[in-house]
């Protein structure tokens, strides 16, 4: 891993930047306070400032892999910064030292720097802490955002995961009904069983194409439905009949597959299995408050024997309608003492 603070042109030109200040400060200090000729206190300046800005940036991999190993000893991190610690600055004033006696050649000089040692160890020293401590925030701060990262990925793995199994749970539930009927329309009906035979691969090509997609137009899923009720009109004849009224023109709308299915199903199990009369379903869908609101309304007899089943359907797509849209109460049931409705709400902008 690259050190974050020259890893780019930005962050390298920042530092560099950094440095030219301190350097000009430093200068300045030792001009006016310490009284060195001009040339002295840049030379004493540039020297010791930029030869540890260079030992402070292969400071980083000594963070990177002290990080790492203290996680398993906190003891050791400390064992080996300080070792580091005294090494690295030890080693920056040797040779600070040396090189600007080198250059400027002063007996003068010789004697401050020598008067100046334990100021300069203590400055090295807050440089090592300072380059030390910037470099564990910003690991810091690259493990936390690396943990975000997997805990978004693994929610959005879990959700997945959650949707698919939904999918499971719901589409069995028709093809069961569907398969029992054609079964008993064989011996009875062989020619609607043919057509029930005919629209139920229709239906299942949908399915099988939209299984591992979250998401489909609103123009696929309404002839889905139709192709649904087609089938079970098949199988209760002038039992059931149905309306289809969208009052939206743009049906490219995105809603997710296989939503709508399951509501007209639980509109057929609790509504035609139970009424001795015709049920009528009708679909409405169009656009209020800025959201997509379909309405599936189906009527049904008051004084039948309730069908008790699992209650799967409209948990599920009321689960789904949450995890797609991180938003709950898209699903709304209004129920009077003949007629049931179902309300989905579908965000217009997802």
């Amino acid at each position: 891993m690259r050190n974050p603070l020259i890893a780019s042109k930005k962050s390298l030109l920042k530092f560099i930047l950094l440095w030219i200040v301190i350097i000009i400060v430093h200068s300045i200090i030792l001009y006016i306070h310490y009284k060195l000729p001009i040339n002295q206190a840049l030379t004493d300046s540039i020297v010791f400032n930029g030869l540890f800005a260079v030992l402070g940036i292969n400071l980083w991999y000594l963070v990177k892999y002290s990080e790492t190993e203290g996680r398993k000893n906190f003891f050791k991190i400390g064992l080996n910064f300080f070792i580091a610690g005294f090494i690295i600055i030890s080693i920056w004033y040797a040779s600070s030292a040396f090189i600007t006696k080198k250059i400027i050649g002063s007996p003068e000089y010789s004697t401050f720097l020598l008067q100046s040692k334990i100021w300069r160890l203590t400055g090295g020293t807050l440089y090592f802490i300072i380059f030390a401590l910037v470099y564990y925030v910003i690991l810091y701060k690259q493990n936390w955002e690396e943990k975000i990262k997997n805990e978004k990925r693994l929610q959005e793995s879990i959700r997945k995961i959650e949707l698919d199994a939904l999918k499971m749970q719901i589409n069995p539930h028709f093809l069961f009904n569907a398969l029992n009927s054609i079964s008993s329309l064989t011996a009875t009906n062989p020619g609607v069983a043919q057509d029930m035979i005919i629209k139920m691969s229709e239906y299942l090509r949908y399915s099988l194409k939209h299984n591992n997609n979250q998401l489909t137009t609103l123009n696929d899923e309404i002839n889905n439905v139709q192709r649904y009720l087609a089938i079970e009109q098949m199988r209760f004849q002038d039992k059931l009949t149905y309306q289809i009224n969208c009052e939206i023109e743009d049906l490219s709308i995105k809603i997710p597959a296989l939503i709508l299915q399951p509501l007209f199903e639980n509109a057929i199990k609790h509504g035609v299995y139970q009424s001795s009369e015709p049920v009528n379903i009708s679909f409405q869908c169009k656009y209020v408050n800025d959201e997509l609101e379909i309405l599936i309304s189906n009527n049904f007899d008051p004084d039948a024997k309730p069908n008790k089943g699992e209650g799967v359907g409209l948990q599920n797509v009321a689960d789904r309608l949450r995890y797609t849209y991180n938003k709950s109460g898209l699903l709304k049931i209004q129920q009077t003492e003949n007629s049931f409705t179902v309300i989905l709400k579908i965000p217009k902008k997802h």
